[in-house]
């Protein structure tokens, strides 16, 4: 997406629960990111959902991270939910597996490269060879990279030499967009305290996308997806979730009506 004659235009964004989301269209967006990649400025892509904006609450470094995106796409149907309560600008969900994919057909017109990071090493590799065949034009790598904690720190000594040679070849490849899926909160803090050190033209967090892609877990039907029931969809292939799932509906939905009328 080349756009010589596009002029950047000033960010539009609300903030809900003190996380800043922007409001404008997804294609507004995209042409921002082929005007960062024509520019040659770094740029990091966040994706809260309601689960995410209720650990921000209490993680002041989860909102740190989140606050210091250059984009920050509603995606979940909760996000919408509280936009309207809130009364808020933002009117359409952009889908993370979605607008990953628009990434990748910019990066494609462009020859460009793409460097995977997070999951596991096997993981990764079935990922390129599926994205390879979709998107032959791509230069793709990738690695599982470090173990990480909660603080996005590696877990032990082995894992910080592991994260240090990641690093280097990410430098190495250079990639036009690093996509992290180490799941929330590891990847936001991850890129926002390693920014510095990586020379990428863009990253974007992208949580489980990777295992969804590779074939190990099975994307949600689109009737699901069709009516935002994402969530229950994982519930139903993940019992273990229910908890987190009870958070990002019903503590959501409280937090918000609460939000709405302090």
């Amino acid at each position: 997406m080349k756009l010589k004659n596009y002029t950047q235009k000033a960010r539009l964004f609300e903030t809900i629960m003190g996380v800043v989301i922007d409001s404008t269209s997804k294609t507004e967006l995209l042409k921002r990111i082929g005007f960062y990649l024509d520019s040659n400025k770094k740029f990091f892509i966040v994706t809260p959902n309601p689960e995410i904006l209720l650990a921000a609450r209490k993680d002041a470094s989860l909102k740190e991270a989140l606050n210091s995106a250059d984009i920050s796409i509603p995606d979940g149907t909760g996000i919408l939910f509280a936009a309207k309560i809130l009364k808020l600008r933002i009117k359409h969900r952009i889908q993370g597996r979605i607008f990953m994919s628009e990434l990748l057909k910019i990066v494609e017109e462009r020859h460009g490269r793409v460097y995977l990071l997070g999951s596991s090493n096997a993981v990764i590799h079935k990922t390129i060879d599926t994205l390879r065949q979709r998107y032959p034009s791509v230069l793709f790598n990738g690695s599982g990279g470090p173990k990480l904690g909660h603080d996005a720190n590696p877990v032990d000594k082995a894992e910080f030499a592991i994260e240090k040679e990641t690093i280097s070849q990410i430098n190495i490849n250079s990639p036009d967009i690093l996509f992290i899926g180490f799941g929330a909160p590891k990847q936001e803090k991850w890129f926002y305290k390693n920014r510095k050190n990586l020379q990428v033209g863009g990253a974007m967090v992208i949580g489980g996308a990777f295992d969804v892609l590779s074939g190990y877990k099975k994307s949600p039907p689109d009737i699901f997806v069709q009516f935002g029931l994402e969530w229950l969809w994982r519930l139903i292939q993940e019992p273990n979730r229910i908890i987190r799932i009870l958070r990002a509906t019903v503590l959501f939905t409280l937090s918000i009506f609460r939000e709405k009328y302090r």
